[in-house]
C-alpha cells in the first residue's frame, strides 16, 4: 500500500491498493532478477486461450442513452490506440482463480506504472484503477445532457446541451477500459493501462529495472512455511 500526495498545502492525500500480480515463478524471478516484464493487449485478452482469462468485450464500452421524446441511442467503442495492461488482483490470496504458485506484489502502482511508462516506447499516457463488475455489458444511462437535448430552445443551445452530452459519452468510453462482467467478479482486478502512440502489439516485452523497487516477490511455499513457524505449539 502506498499514500500519494497531489497537494501538499492542503492536505490532499489518497491511499494507493497493495496490488499482485500472480504468474508462474520464473516469470516472478526473472522480474525481480532484472525488471523482465510482459504487459499484454485488449487484443490478447478478447482471443485468450484461458477461459478464467477470456474476455470477448475487454476494453468495449456499450452504452445506451435513454432520454424521452428521443430515440434511445446506443454507442459502442473498442480500444483501438495502441495500449497495453497489466491485470492484478486487489488483495494477497492464494485462493486466487489463476492457480499460480507466486506473484509481484506492487506495492506503489503509480511509481511503478511511471517506471514502466518511462521505458515503453512512445508511451503517452497512464491509467489506472479498480474494475467494475456489471451483470450485463449494456450501461443504461438517464443522463441530464440527454434529458434536455429535444428541449434545447436555440442552435446555440444545443451545441452547449451536446457537449455535456459528448463529455458524460467519453467517460462512458473510459469507464469501458475498466468494465468486466459480472461472472469475473472473483478476480477483484485491479489495472494498469499504458497508452502509446504507435502500432498496436499482442504483447510487449520490455526490461524495466527501475520498476523493481516498487514491488515485492511472494511465494506460496515460503508462505505456508512462515504460517506452520508462526503457528502455536501443538496446533496442528
Amino acid at each position: 500500500m502506498s499514500i500519494i500526495s497531489i497537494d501538499p498545502q492542503n492536505q490532499v492525500l489518497i491511499r494507493c491498493p497493495t496490488v499482485v500480480r500472480y504468474l508462474a515463478r520464473e516469470y516472478v524471478d526473472k522480474f525481480f532478477e532484472d525488471g523482465t516484464l510482459r504487459l499484454t493487449s485488449f487484443q490478447a485478452l478478447w482471443k485468450h486461450a484461458d477461459e478464467e482469462r477470456r474476455d470477448e468485450l475487454e476494453g468495449t464500452s456499450l452504452v445506451e442513452i435513454i432520454a424521452p421524446g428521443l430515440p434511445a441511442s446506443l454507442f459502442s467503442s473498442r480500444v483501438v490506440d495502441e495500449t497495453y495492461v497489466l491485470c492484478g488482483m486487489a488483495y494477497e490470496t492464494w485462493d486466487n482463480p489463476f492457480g499460480h504458485d507466486a506473484g509481484i506484489k506492487i506495492v506503489d502502482t503509480v511509481s511503478f506504472a511511471i517506471a514502466v511508462g518511462n521505458r515503453l516506447p512512445g508511451c503517452l499516457r497512464t491509467m489506472q484503477g479498480p474494475c467494475n463488475y456489471r451483470a450485463e455489458p449494456i450501461h443504461r444511462m438517464l443522463p441530464h445532457a440527454a434529458r434536455t437535448l429535444g428541449e434545447a430552445d436555440s442552435p446555440s443551445d444545443f451545441e452547449t446541451k451536446y457537449a455535456e452530452f459528448e463529455r458524460l459519452r467519453q467517460r462512458e468510453q473510459f469507464e469501458g477500459l475498466f468494465t468486466k462482467s459480472s461472472r469475473y467478479s472473483s478476480q477483484c482486478e485491479y489495472r494498469i493501462l499504458w497508452g502509446c502512440g504507435g502500432q498496436q502489439k499482442e504483447h510487449v516485452m520490455l526490461t524495466c529495472p527501475e520498476a523493481v523497487e516498487f514491488c515485492q516477490p511472494i511465494y506460496k511455499d515460503l508462505a505456508e512455511k512462515d504460517e506452520i513457524a508462526a503457528a502455536p505449539p501443538g496446533s496442528a
